[in-house]
């Protein structure tokens, strides 16, 4: 399997699958989770279907009328790859009551009669083998229908969200890395909400010894969410950090780059891009 965007870019919401691990690739989306690119065309990749993944909360509120925490123009972009997408997978669901999931399938139904979708929540144990099964099975194929969109409108949108992701190793003396890097990563979260700055999406992959764990949220409050990695002990941690924000992306980097810098550890970055994408100008369109 091969997640790969409208637009050419991979997403990671399935860690641990590679490329050409399920034929023929399908196409796979969450909005503003843009990680690895791909050349469809070098790679000769032929997409068989079409998934979009989207936080069930922001869904929710969106569904319901609500005032998301975007500019217009990025709430367009939400919006339109809801529209594209073959299937979408209603994602987080953990984060959500059973009585206000069944309220996102209300509201979900009646507004996109026609749209197939799957509750997932994909940190969860199997929590993607539904979604695995049904692309697998042609249950998700490319929708039929050429979508209609103002691309001035949708290279405005992105170009208010910023990007950035970086490759970090912090050495660790007495042990004392587990309290370190939930500092670390705990600042660099208060200090986005402080400036009140939406958040698209903001992950962090934490390598420790023999921990591997992947913290991830958007710009709902998420309780909690550093209790998710593990204790661990070893002697440096690999931080990688991959976020889509509202802001510019020099700022953000400054940000991110000066708490990370802020301790007496010397920690060493090996990777670092922060940019916002070009207007876009597509060549090939599914039809």
């Amino acid at each position: 399997m091969v997640p790969i965007t409208r637009q050419g870019h991979t997403n990671d919401v399935l860690p641990g699958l590679e490329l050409g691990q399920l034929q023929p690739p399908r196409l796979a989306r969450r909005p503003h989770g843009l990680v690895v690119n791909v050349n469809l065309r070098a790679a000769r990749l032929v997409p068989s279907s079409f998934s979009v993944f989207v936080d069930c909360r922001l869904l929710r509120l969106h569904l319901m009328g609500e005032l998301l925490p975007f500019a217009e123009d990025v709430i367009y972009i939400f919006e339109k790859q809801i529209e594209e997408a073959g299937l979408v997978v209603i994602n987080k669901t953990d984060l959500l009551s059973d009585a206000r999931l069944r309220e996102v399938e209300d509201l979900f139904r009646l507004a996109y009669p026609e749209k197939a979708f799957l509750l997932q929540s994909s940190l969860a144990s199997n929590g993607t083998d539904a979604w695995i099964k049904t692309i697998s099975s042609g249950g998700a194929p490319l929708p039929e229908t050429t979508l209609d969109i103002n691309y001035q409108r949708y290279g405005a949108g992105e170009a208010q969200l910023a990007w950035l992701d970086e490759a970090w190793t912090l050495p660790i003396k007495d042990g004392n890395g587990h309290n370190l890097i939930i500092e670390t990563l705990n600042r660099i979260v208060s200090a986005l909400k402080k400036q009140r700055i939406p958040i698209g999406h903001l992950k962090f992959l934490v390598e420790a010894g023999d921990v591997h764990a992947k913290l991830s949220l958007t710009t709902l409050e998420q309780p909690g969410w550093l209790d998710e990695l593990p204790q661990f002990n070893a002697a440096s941690i690999k931080l990688l950090i991959n976020g889509r924000v509202q802001m510019d992306a020099i700022q953000f980097k400054v940000l991110v780059d000066g708490i990370l810098n802020s301790n007496d550890l010397q920690p060493s970055i090996s990777h670092s891009s922060a940019f916002h994408p070009g207007q876009p100008r597509p060549t090939y369109r599914y039809m």
